[in-house]
């Protein structure tokens, strides 16, 4: 007698493949999400540095002046080098932005595959569900067909 295969075996299979491609997508997502989290990470690091080596900068500026060190020359310096240090926070700032963004970005994405994942994964469920079921359909029905076949074996004959 040859094996009954189950009706629905290719549909388990590409669901299955389906889960497969879901969970590398949703790997590929949170690679994705962690890469720009670091990003950002070192993106606002690079600013609190630039912040805290201006801050230092200026506080020792400002001893300098209190102690009368400084000259006219000096100070004009200090402005311009203020005016370059505004223009590098405010780039800072912009990248620390654009960083939050695409962090932002990648966690929606990540969100978006995790729902995919799950979609698929249920998907998968329900045919390993009907696949459960189908086999055990078919063992009790071979149970039945092998009790029935022991009662003929057993059965006086006239």
């Amino acid at each position: 007698m040859r094996r009954l295969r189950y009706p629905l075996e290719p549909l388990e299979t590409l669901r299955d493949d389906a889960v497969d491609a879901a969970v590398r997508g949703l790997a590929g997502a949170v690679r994705a999400r962690e890469a720009a989290e670091d990003a950002r990470r070192a993106t606002q690091e690079r600013q609190d540095t630039h912040d805290r080596e201006a801050a230092r900068v200026r506080s020792g500026e400002a001893e300098a002046l209190a102690r009368g060190e400084l000259r006219a020359g000096d100070l004009a310096s200090a402005g311009a080098w203020e005016v370059r240090v505004a223009a590098d926070a405010s780039s800072l700032a912009a990248e620390v932005e654009r960083a939050r963004k695409a962090e932002v970005a990648a966690g929606a994405a990540q969100d978006a595959a995790k729902g995919a994942f799950a979609a698929r994964q249920a998907d998968a469920q329900v045919v390993a569900k009907d696949r459960e079921r189908w086999e055990q359909g078919r063992r009790a029905k071979l149970e039945a067909t092998e009790e029935e076949e022991a009662a003929e074996a057993y059965r006086p004959r006239r």
